[in-house]
């Protein structure tokens, strides 16, 4: 999960790659202490109701999850070529996958994940 924040700062920034390294633990470590201090010393600032801790980890599981997910479904399933996405559902041509399991599959992924994916975070909002 590191590459991805390393991969920034080495495109956008232009650092190496040791320097992006440094610089991501760096920020990593500062914003684990703080969330760690929403614990005790930093009880009392809160964001949204909520101490940092408890903040970031509903920004993550409600937010960031739910709807990282759904541009990933929205993105294989309707962006994603259908013959792509039957070569990676078979590994290549390295799997016998029936063809009603692709059909099936694919209805999933473009009609029915997206659809429960949205229902999940209504739900994370409303509730």
């Amino acid at each position: 999960m590191l590459e991805v924040i390393v991969r920034y700062f080495i495109e956008e920034w232009k650092l190496s790659r040791n320097a992006a390294v440094i610089v991501s633990m760096v920020l990593i470590i500062l914003l684990g202490c703080v969330c760690s201090l929403s614990q005790g010393t930093l009880s009392g600032i809160t964001i949204l109701g909520n101490n940092i801790f408890d903040f970031f980890d509903v920004i993550s599981s409600d937010v960031f999850i739910t709807v990282g997910s759904l541009i990933m479904v929205l993105f294989a399933g309707w962006r994603v070529k259908r013959t792509d996405f039957l070569d990676e559902l078979t590994g290549h041509g390295t799997s016998r996958t029936p063809r009603w399991i692709f059909t099936y599959v694919w209805f999933m992924v473009r009609w029915v994940a997206p659809i429960v994916i949205i229902v999940i975070m209504l739900s994370n909002f409303l509730l």
